[in-house]
């Protein structure tokens, strides 16, 4: 888990990369979740959380990050512009959990 806070202390946001293996995809990490502050988004804050995101998948031995985004076009096209790409075909059991998100794949 990494958090970015404020000055003050105040968590701004937070990543986290599971270890867990993914069936369909071996070589990726899961991205299992991640939050900027709504108040604190377009600061920057979520470029140092996805690179740091994928920096610990690299440490965990993957060579992707696998992504489950919420369907909204401002959230896929944030990991797209961290070099996301949109999966043809999800894993089945990552696509059962939430049937409604967008799943990607970032190299790390």
């Amino acid at each position: 888990m990494i958090g970015a806070f404020n000055p003050k202390g105040t968590l701004l946001g937070v990543s986290v990369v599971s270890n867990q293996l993914i069936q369909d995809y071996p070589e990726a990490k899961l991205l299992q979740y991640f939050y900027v502050d709504a108040d604190h988004q377009g600061q920057g804050i979520g470029a140092l959380l996805m690179q740091s995101a994928t920096h610990s998948a690299h440490k965990l031995g993957a060579k992707h990050l696998y992504i489950s985004a919420t369907p909204s076009k401002k959230t896929v096209d944030f990991y797209m512009k961290h070099g996301a790409k949109l999966l043809d075909h999800p894993d089945p059991q990552l696509w059962q959990l939430e049937p409604e998100d967008i799943h990607l794949l970032c190299e790390v």
